[in-house]
């Protein structure tokens, strides 16, 4: 199936109303921005076919919180994250962190997120028996290594996350992101299913369509242990150039032939 990154809109039902119209099942939505949540708004997101829900803790996007030298899981913190949205919806994805070695890659910091990472899987397996856990997407520095790593703690989710990006197509003369993502994967996690998290072209002279298609043609050559494909991203406010790069507007989503594919 194939899925939005919502990072912004002023207006969650048409968000989701445009992804109905244009049969994409899978929202993804982040618990700190893309909208101002209250239970009305989660409420419209989560009746749609599947949501994933991410969590701003463990993000390696952003500095560690006070108190932290690297990034890790706080399964407390996780939790209030995530109570507001497993209350409305028992069987939601919740994807636990984000690249989180994009602050540090080193072994050090990947053995303290593998500890981390199995006290919050197991808390949200306690609190929420029906929820899917996803893994975070791993930034490209040292994605093997930490993959190697946390391997055994990783395997426990439903689901592998991962990440790709490319600077026109998803072709090996490209970034490769998404061939050493497969390959490593089927490396590391043969007996899971695997979900593509992130992925986008990061083009500004490529049209939103030209993208919409390329990324519908990756969609369909990926293997069947990829359960969906989440594009990055739909914004009605791009914060700067690689946002407004990546964004895809509603009137590129036809070009995704999406097809409702859950």
């Amino acid at each position: 199936m194939q899925g939005m990154i919502l990072t912004s809109t002023n207006n969650i039902a048409q968000f989701t109303g445009e992804m109905g119209m244009n049969e994409i099942p899978l929202p993804k939505v982040v618990t700190g921005w893309g909208y101002h949540w209250d239970d009305s708004a989660r409420y419209t997101v989560v009746q749609m076919p599947e949501v994933i829900v991410r969590t701003v803790n463990g993000d390696g996007c952003a500095k560690p919180p006070s108190g932290q030298t690297m990034i890790f899981l706080d399964p407390n913190l996780v939790l209030k994250e995530l109570d507001p949205w497993v209350k409305l919806r028992a069987n939601v994805w919740l994807e636990l962190g984000n690249e989180p070695n994009n602050y540090d890659a080193s072994d050090t910091a990947a053995w303290t997120f593998r500890w981390w990472f199995i006290e919050t899987l197991n808390a949200c397996r306690a609190r929420y028996p029906h929820a899917k856990i996803i893994s975070p997407g791993l930034f490209g520095n040292r994605q093997r290594e930490w993959w190697a790593i946390c391997r055994d703690a990783f395997a426990l989710a439903d689901s592998i996350g991962f990440h790709a990006y490319a600077w026109h197509n998803f072709t090996s003369g490209d970034t490769g992101d998404i061939q050493r993502a497969i390959a490593d994967l089927t490396t590391f996690f043969p007996n899971s299913s695997w979900m593509g998290t992130e992925l986008g072209i990061n083009d500004p002279n490529t049209s939103p369509s030209t993208k919409a298609e390329r990324y519908s043609e990756l969609h369909r050559s990926l293997p069947s242990q990829v359960l969906a494909c989440c594009w990055y991203h739909h914004t009605n406010a791009p914060s700067d150039a690689d946002q407004k790069a990546y964004n895809l507007p509603y009137s590129a989503w036809p070009k995704l032939d999406a097809g409702g594919d859950v």
